[in-house]
């Protein structure tokens, strides 16, 4: 298990995995999501559609590895 920062957002924003929250004063953010790889190869994509932790958290993620 890699955490991976992405400080402006970029990699995320050409992923679809951002949100922006200019209104807030946040500007574009990186939204919360789990990004598994296999050999390099995406075999899921988890994103939150809101604020808690409904499919992004550490028990639901194991159970995909």
């Amino acid at each position: 298990i890699t955490a991976i920062s992405d400080t402006y957002a970029k990699w995320s924003e050409s992923m679809g995995l951002s949100v922006d929250l200019t209104e807030g004063g946040m500007g574009v953010r990186s939204a919360r999501y789990v990004l598994i790889l296999d050999d390099l190869k995406v075999v899921s994509v988890e994103r939150e559609p809101g604020r808690g932790l409904t499919n992004t958290d550490a028990d639901t993620t194991l159970t995909k590895l």
